[in-house]
């Protein structure tokens, strides 16, 4: 990256973010958390699009907590989307945004790594990564983006990686038996070689990576019985299983068959670097 380019992209970071990012996540004091640089993600807006949030090594505890954080337009369903990165409805522009002030977020990141997820409107995922640790760029998403020149920000895609595939499935009216394949889930970092996290940091200019390597193992399958046409990701509406998918990926997983008038869902989750697991893809099974 050209220094001069380098230099005025952080110059509109510290513009936007302040002098006192991590001071306290009072309504006095932003701590922004999203796209703001141009940045979003390639996924399917064309419906419900899901995200959350969280602080690495306090999941629990810093969270974005009942918040959808994910902005499909200006109007939402994120209740801070500001217009800055998201286009229309389904055109696959989905960014994800929010500030850790507004009532509903739990705790307050301060210059700590967080996660986030989302989930677009046919399931699949995308995981995402930032540091915090330099307050010039905050906690802005595009630093675990590819930056091909220095210049632009190629977006991140939602893939199936980590989304529940079924292989077969029968139902006897009361008990639905699957086979699964469930791919191992990937997370973008701004310790990427190529993310304009690690760019910036191997520039001298600005310390943005921490060295952080991400190590995503698979978790047990979910399952929810809910309307059907699309799946509340929220953990509060699923049932971890006892089955964790093999080495391979392999699953077989028998539940409950959904009530009248409603659809089976089985969402994969992925636990990255030993903290409790999360949500990341989900597949209509049958209803």
């Amino acid at each position: 990256m050209k220094r001069a380019v380098l230099f005025t992209l952080i110059c509109g970071v510290a513009v936007i973010s302040g002098s006192q990012l991590y001071a306290a996540c009072a309504a006095t004091n932003p701590t922004p958390i999203g796209h703001y640089l141009g940045g979003y993600l390639d996924c399917d807006d064309t419906a419900r699009v899901q995200a959350f949030v969280y602080q690495l090594n306090a999941p629990s505890t810093t969270n974005t907590g009942p918040l959808n954080v994910a902005c499909s337009s200006p109007s939402g369903p994120s209740v801070t989307c500001t217009g800055s990165s998201p286009g229309a409805d389904g055109d696959h522009h989905l960014t994800i945004e929010t500030d850790a002030t507004i009532v509903g977020w739990n705790g307050c990141p301060a210059a700590i790594r967080i996660v986030a997820v989302a989930i677009d409107s046919v399931g699949n995922g995308a995981m995402l990564s930032v540091s915090g640790k330099d307050p010039s760029f905050g906690y802005f998403l595009e630093a675990a983006h590819q930056t091909p020149d220095g210049n632009s920000i190629l977006p991140i895609t939602c893939t199936a990686t980590g989304r529940p595939k079924v292989v077969s499935v029968s139902n006897n009216g009361s008990t639905v038996n699957m086979s699964l394949s469930v791919p191992q889930s990937q997370i973008e970092t701004d310790c990427d070689p190529g993310s304009l996290g690690k760019l910036v940091t191997d520039s001298g200019a600005n310390t943005v990576c921490d060295g952080f390597v991400a190590t995503p193992v698979r978790g047990h399958l979910y399952t929810s019985t809910q309307a059907c046409g699309f799946a509340d990701m929220s953990l509060t509406r699923w049932a971890a299983s006892t089955v964790t998918p093999d080495a391979a990926g392999n699953a077989s997983l028998s539940t409950a068959s959904p009530t009248s008038g409603n659809c089976l869902y089985v969402a994969a989750s992925s636990a990255i670097t030993g903290n409790p697991e999360m949500l990341t893809g989900y597949v209509q099974v049958g209803g």
